[in-house]
């Protein structure tokens, strides 16, 4: 996706609710995920955000 826009920032969001989910967005190379509701719900755990590619999202 990052080809066919390089400057436009795309994020995923809806249904980004495990850190899977989060590693499929990374490999699309996207700038980020909305994940608001999977952390108030508590399915997807803040401490995933801060490392490995799920982290790289964070930049």
């Amino acid at each position: 996706m990052r080809d066919a826009a390089p400057t436009v920032a795309i994020l995923a969001a809806g249904g980004v609710r495990t850190p899977d989910d989060l590693e499929r967005i990374a490999g699309l190379g996207l700038a980020g995920a909305v994940v608001g509701r999977a952390l108030l719900d508590g399915s997807l755990p803040l401490s995933v955000l801060g490392s490995g590619p799920v982290g790289a999202l964070r930049s």
